[in-house]
């Protein structure tokens, strides 16, 4: 998955909180968060809305990783537990398998 691709997933399934999302996907997403926070830094008050506009869709990306290491998106309320899970491998079977998905 290119880094095109993966914001355009993002930003497709802006509030999709079911099925998955590989660890590339997610990690060009947060690439692009990081990129757009920096690009904003200096502009005042256009960073945070820059930060309020990127809370859903990197939360939807961070719950629909987690469900690819087979794990209740609910984790990822928890600090430090999330960031381990979006590294875990990928899980087949998994319980979180969507038709709609795209590898």
């Amino acid at each position: 998955m290119t880094f095109g691709v993966a914001i355009r997933a993002g930003l497709m399934k802006y509030a999709e909180f079911t099925g998955r999302a590989s660890r590339v996907e997610c990690g060009w997403w947060f690439l692009f968060v990081l990129m757009g926070w920096v690009a904003t830094l200096f502009m005042g008050k256009v960073v945070y809305l820059w930060e309020i506009a990127m809370v859903i869709p990197s939360a939807s990306v961070m719950v629909r990783r987690i469900h690819d290491s087979n794990h209740s998106g609910w984790w990822a309320l928890l600090p430090f537990t999330n960031i381990l899970m979006c590294f875990a491998p990928p899980v087949e079977p998994n319980r979180f398998t969507d038709s709609r998905d795209v590898a």
